[in-house]
């Protein structure tokens, strides 16, 4: 359900087709909105040569063989930013759970997330601190960064440009590399972008582990932006970095679920 409106998301015809988006009410506005979100949009780039693309290396392959369908959504610059702030270190639905009550706090439901000038205000900044005193400043401090200018992500068009806005976000408090990443890749349209986790790091460590130079965590502790670094050092996913991160995060998590993953280091070369 999105609001009052029943939807139906498929890939009719086999595992190789586009996902097909509909609505009992076939109701225009829902029907964009999903389209948008999944990138079906006429605009969007095709999967296809992205799927085609990351399959020539052969330690990737078989995860995109396995996940086939698998989709970067877009989101909400603003809302993904106050998520990833909100739940590093916790599950996703507990994350998602801090939001929802955010979005309580300011409208007394849980939908819409409010605005940048909302949460920007004074009276904003007392809501966040008096339901989350540690989580609930930063996110306001970056709703008044942005207010005023101080984050040029509107204007992100090249990679060049991408770095730019990744040290901007490196500024606010509770924006790591991998927060910074993520909001790259559903947010500002940036393919290359690439988050690290434990879950991302694991599937890494598994398929490229013996290649030169790979980064080893020490004393557990992972350093997500020299991982980041030396992938795209390596330049091993090309401009689509962001979308083998996303397989690499499904295959990790998998094996934390599972407590069991295939490494292809001794079958595959390069």
């Amino acid at each position: 359900m999105i609001g009052c409106e029943p939807v139906s998301i498929g890939q009719p015809n086999g595992a190789n087709t586009t996902i097909h988006c509909t609505t009992q009410a076939n109701h225009p506005k829902v029907e964009y909105w999903l389209r948008r979100q999944f990138r079906l949009l006429n605009s969007d780039d095709h999967i296809g040569p992205t799927y085609n693309y990351l399959k020539r290396d052969l330690r990737m392959a078989p995860l995109v063989t396995q996940y086939w369908g698998l989709r970067v959504m877009r989101v909400d610059f603003w809302e993904c930013l106050a998520f990833f702030m909100v739940s590093g270190g916790m599950a996703i639905n507990a994350g998602k759970t801090i939001i929802d009550n955010i979005a309580t706090v300011f409208h007394g439901k849980t939908y819409p997330f409010p605005t940048v000038d909302l949460v920007a205000t004074l009276g904003g900044r007392g809501k966040l601190k008096a339901r989350y005193p540690r989580k609930g400043p930063p996110v306001h401090e970056a709703a008044r960064n942005i207010r005023v200018q101080q984050l040029r992500f509107s204007n992100l068009v090249s990679p060049p440009q991408a770095q730019e806005v990744l040290d901007d976000l490196a500024e606010l408090r509770g924006i790591d590399d991998k927060v910074a990443n993520c909001v790259l890749l559903f947010s500002l349209e940036q393919s290359n972008g690439f988050p690290v986790d434990r879950h991302i790091y694991r599937a890494l460590e598994c398929l490229y582990g013996t290649k030169p130079g790979f980064p080893k965590q020490v004393r557990s502790q992972l350093d997500a932006k020299e991982v980041r670094e030396w992938v795209q050092k390596k330049n091993l996913f090309g401009p689509y970095s962001g979308y083998a991160s996303q397989f690499l995060f499904k295959h990790g998590s998998e094996y934390h679920r599972k407590r069991s993953m295939k490494c292809h280091n001794q079958s595959a070369t390069g």
